[in-house]
């Protein structure tokens, strides 16, 4: 078994491997490169490899840079297989429906041709298959793949690759731990001959997960006595998800009154519909006597899906609280009560998410002010709130943990920035695993 690097190496994102067994080729994930936006000259590149020689792509989860250049392959005449769990099928597809109208209109912004085009998309969901955890399948000759529960977002997986009597897992991106909606992280088998393990916080450790529960109930009750907006801009897919299922254990499980409250992000309202009809999929952290039958919605909750509804909350009372995206407050609806309510000391931005280098949640968490938002100078005068427990990735600890449960003796360490590889590579070594090593960008490794 060969295995190649073609994202994700000394980098977070652009998740992309191909594994070659035999005549059969196999990719693990094809996601965009994010950072610069959909016209960054690295997806714009080739792939490094035929598109037209993959039989099969394995996704282990629905993010953009995950799935986000499957599209690309089919334009550039591939026509594999594609497979994944079901939850990560449906999520996908609104992902990608979604990203193929920004992608197009930052294309005309940039004066680049699109990446792709809307028929590819579709051939995307025509080739894509949905599998179940722990089910194994030959996904090409001689290859057989098994999805096993990540604990990350709805659907998500690390696989295990199996071809020419080797076994290696590809971890995806794992979840933190005290997810109060998604299953733990399975564990890694024990015959492992290799695994490709995500660094992304490979030199930090998260605040305790009970934290997080508590400080949004805090933020939820001060807000209410002065009377002002609690801006809560979160990620779509999971933050979002989370955040609704606390907030109905806050308001109809305890009885505290938020004021009215608003979800007013498209997506997010699309991908809540797909948690709801995966509620077998989930393991709800449900208080002992409380009784609900949609344990996404809650007393005083508004559904503001229409572009007009969420002006109408501009005309709302205070208190109020706004769920909005997106979770780096670089677009989506977010932006826009920022430039509304910011300025205003009696109001309270909570962030939960990782505000990326550049981004304006980023510039906001760091002191900036005041902050441009399209065209305005914004002074940033509304208290600001941080809960880091909310991460989607396991910390170093968790990986350490769940790697030295299993007997595997070497390991790559993929989707990390490079920094946080070299730390997490030091930590694993020390802690007796034999080999750890750093693959680069078009590298190509024999198992």
């Amino acid at each position: 078994m060969d295995i190649g690097f073609f994202g994700a190496a000394k980098g977070v994102t652009g998740s992309c491997f191909l594994v070659a067994v035999g005549e059969s080729r196999v990719l693990v994930d094809c996601g965009f490169f994010q950072g610069q936006g959909y016209c960054s000259d690295k997806n714009y590149q080739e792939f490094g490899f035929n598109p037209e020689t993959i039989d099969a792509v394995v996704i282990t989860h629905t993010h953009q840079d995950h799935i986000g250049r499957l599209p690309l392959l089919f334009n550039r005449k591939g026509k594999p297989t594609i497979y994944s769990t079901k939850p990560t099928r449906d999520l996908s597809q609104l992902i990608l429906d979604d990203g193929y109208n920004i992608m197009v209109e930052e294309s005309e912004k940039c004066g680049r041709d699109p990446l792709y085009r809307e028929r590819d998309v579709e051939a995307v969901f025509s080739s894509w298959k949905g599998v179940s955890y722990r089910d194994p399948v030959e996904v090409a000759p001689g290859v057989t793949v098994t999805w096993h529960d990540a604990g990350h977002v709805l659907g998500s997986s690390f696989v295990v690759v199996e071809g020419d009597g080797k076994k290696v897992a590809f971890s995806g991106d794992i979840g933190s731990e005290g997810v109060p909606i998604l299953h733990d992280t399975e564990a890694l088998p024990q015959d492992l001959d290799m695994f490709m393990c995500e660094s992304t916080y490979g030199d930090r450790l998260h605040d305790p997960p009970t934290d997080r529960l508590n400080k949004l109930r805090d933020a939820v009750i001060e807000n209410h006595k002065k009377r002002g907006v609690l801006m809560i801009p979160a990620f779509s897919i999971e933050r979002m998800q989370e955040v609704l299922f606390e907030m109905n254990i806050i308001v109809d499980s305890e009885g505290i009154d938020p004021g009215q409250v608003y979800l007013d992000s498209p997506l997010a309202i699309s991908a809540t519909r797909v948690y709801a009809s995966y509620q077998e999929e989930l393991e709800l952290d449900i208080p002992q006597g409380f009784v609900d039958n949609d344990f996404f919605h809650f007393k005083g909750l508004h559904v503001t899906e229409t572009v007009g509804e969420s002006k109408g909350i501009n005309n709302a009372s205070q208190p109020k609280v706004i769920l909005a995206g997106a979770g780096m407050m670089n677009a989506g609806r977010i932006t826009h009560h920022l430039v509304r309510y910011l300025d205003d000391p009696n109001n309270t931005l909570l962030v939960i998410g990782y505000q990326a280098v550049g981004t304006l949640g980023r510039k906001i968490v760091e002191g900036q002010s005041p902050v441009k938002i399209f065209d305005y100078s914004v002074d940033v005068k509304a208290k600001i709130v941080r809960i880091d427990s909310y991460s989607g990735h396991a910390d170093y600890d968790k990986l350490t943990r769940w790697v030295k449960d299993s007997t595997v003796k070497r390991i790559q360490l993929i989707h990390g920035d490079e920094e946080a590889m070299i730390a997490f590579q030091k930590h694993l070594l020390h802690q007796g695993v034999e080999e750890v090593s750093i693959p680069s960008e078009g590298d190509w490794i024999t198992v």
